[in-house]
């Protein structure tokens, strides 16, 4: 194996311990402090209430759970936007660890690392893998189930650590509720290309499939249980997150991913090669002689190409959203294409062009994900916001709750000034001020006012509607407007002393 006289393990052992540590490091330095994004303030608000007791108004059921778990425990070693996304660092590292033993075990070593140096490199891993997000985090470990799969398939149910497939696949779940979608197509394209030939064999062992299975189905009973709960329907949770992004039609994410291929969607190589693996798996099925010789590639492949389409047709589109079918696509492509240069002898040229233009798109990816971070770290506008909201906190009185009224940016809000944040556009929000406990929160009240965005605002000149007066803490500098808000002025908000209406805004 690489021509170097080790014995196999180690030297395997050692690709692997390169493989985490390389990635690890890069995706260190693209770690960055600048403010949290509103998915990451969604589940790190939710996790701090579990610590601090503050609140977390924007994390509703179709929220996976793990993700304010891990929150938890990244906050025992500090509340720094660096720290809280090594999360997403160490997952993003283990990913291409088994995104290697994936394709290792039905390619070669050769292709496997092309692989993940193509996958790694791409502009869609490097600016969304080091940030507390689940998408990456929860295709690594279906990379794992896969891997695990193709173990005890080729073992004829021999080799045992199947097992581990179960609470993966739960741990992938829990990290993000619409694997569901991919883990339901792993089984299904398994079922269809893999049981026929594995069930026909003599002396398959079909004890450890079961015990798999029965494991996985009671990590996810505490799930159906809690959805029949707040949804009245073990599935209404998975239902309700489908609609939560806003999607306006049937297949609207599905039209924006096409149109993104190749380059938009991950990067021109990537996208390229995203393309060629459909291409591949579609020659796979048509030839009988092909789906001999690789199934393991149509497998792979059909997985990623039911997996693309169906959460382009169900879901909003967010690059993100597909990292497991397009770094499965991409993957069939690059090994397709070694492998009809080896029929002609030139896979060695191929590798080495392959590896050279890796290199340069991947060195290109990378500037360019650090550039990004370095411009939201030094970005006027999102400094400022945080600054306002940090205005608030140093304000309120200590050990005292709080509550912000805004027009947007709740999860961020809730996260850097550690306030109950209300949308007051929201007709639901009954704007009542401290002498109702029934109806408003208790404790100190704020009101974020936006020069741009002056409808639904409680400001100086609206305030006596709402039997209140407001005193000015912190109004924050003049910068470019961040997506159309304009200036912020933070009021502390203070009843008077007549009886104060409820007035629905």
């Amino acid at each position: 194996m690489f021509g170097i006289p080790y014995p196999k393990k180690i030297l395997f052992a050692l690709v692997l311990v390169f493989i985490f540590c390389s990635s690890f490091a890069a995706l260190w330095s693209l770690v960055g402090s600048h403010t949290l994004g509103w998915d990451e303030a969604v589940y790190l608000t939710k996790a701090r209430s579990w610590a601090e007791g503050t609140p977390a108004d924007e994390f509703r059921p179709y929220r996976p759970i793990a993700m304010p778990a891990f929150g938890w425990i990244f906050l025992h070693f500090g509340d720094t936007e660096e720290i809280l996304r090594l999360f997403g660092a160490l997952f993003g590292a283990v990913t291409l660890v088994f995104l290697f033993l994936l394709f290792r075990s039905i390619t070669n070593s050769w292709v496997a690392l092309s692989i993940v140096y193509s996958v790694g490199t791409s502009s869609l891993f490097l600016q969304q893998a080091p940030q507390f997000l689940n998408d990456i985090p929860s295709s690594g470990l279906l990379f794992g189930i896969l891997w695990l799969i193709w173990k005890y398939y080729k073992t004829e149910g021999e080799n045992k650590s199947i097992l581990l497939a179960a609470p993966l696949a739960a741990l992938a779940f829990y990290l993000r509720y619409g694997v569901v979608l991919s883990l339901g197509f792993i089984g299904i394209v398994s079922l269809l290309l893999l049981w026929r030939k594995f069930a026909g064999k003599e002396g398959t062992n079909f004890s450890v499939l079961a015990k798999t299975f029965a494991v996985f189905a009671a990590f996810m009973l505490p799930h159906g249980i809690h959805s029949f709960i707040v949804e009245g329907s073990a599935l209404g949770i998975l239902r309700s997150g489908s609609t939560a992004g806003g999607r306006e039609y049937l297949g609207e994410g599905l039209l924006n991913y096409i149109q993104w291929l190749p380059s938009a969607l991950a990067g021109p190589l990537v996208g390229a090669s995203t393309i060629l693996g459909i291409a591949v798996t579609l020659a796979i099925i048509f030839r009988r002689n092909l789906r001999q010789n690789y199934e393991g590639l149509l497998w792979l492949g059909s997985i990623g190409m039911l997996s693309f389409f169906f959460t382009g047709l169900l879901v909003h589109a967010e690059a993100r959203y597909v990292f497991f079918p397009v770094a499965l696509l991409s993957g069939v492509g690059i090994a397709g294409v070694y492998f009809l240069l080896k029929k002609v002898r030139l896979q060695v040229v191929g590798i080495g062009l392959f590896a050279l233009a890796t290199l340069l798109f991947g060195v290109f990816n990378y500037q360019e994900a650090a550039t990004i971070v370095k411009e939201k770290e030094t970005d006027i506008s999102r400094n400022e916001y945080r600054e306002t909201y940090r205005a608030i906190l140093q304000n309120k009185p200590k050990e005292e709750k709080c509550v912000v009224w805004s027009i947007d940016y709740l999860p961020q809000i809730s996260w850097y000034t550690q306030c109950n944040t209300l949308r007051i556009a929201e007709t639901k929000n009954m704007i009542v001020f401290p002498n109702d406990p029934l109806v408003t929160p208790k404790g100190a009240h704020y009101s974020i006012v936006f020069t741009k965005s002056e409808d639904g605002q409680i400001q100086p000149d609206n305030a006596e509607r709402y039997g209140a007066f407001l005193t000015q803490i912190h109004r924050s500098r003049e910068f470019p407007l961040f997506i159309g808000r304009g200036q912020a002025t933070v009021y502390r908000m203070q009843p008077k002393k007549s009886p104060v209406r409820q007035i629905t805004p």
